[in-house]
């Protein structure tokens, strides 16, 4: 993550994102969560999204 491209936000078109880990979030996805309750579900099966919160 100390690599990560100055790129410019998607919705805005102006904000720059940063690596700052402190703004970055993480999602498990929905289909990832209900994969839980399957018998032989392990952690690899997991699935999410990162995304920059202002």
């Amino acid at each position: 993550m100390n690599n990560v491209p100055a790129w410019i936000c998607p919705m805005c078109q102006r904000g720059i994102l940063t690596n700052d880990l402190k703004e970055l979030k993480t999602y498990e996805t929905a289909s990832s969560k209900a994969a839980h309750s399957h018998e032989a579900w392990e952690p690899e099966w997991m699935e999410g999204q990162v995304a920059q919160e202002y």
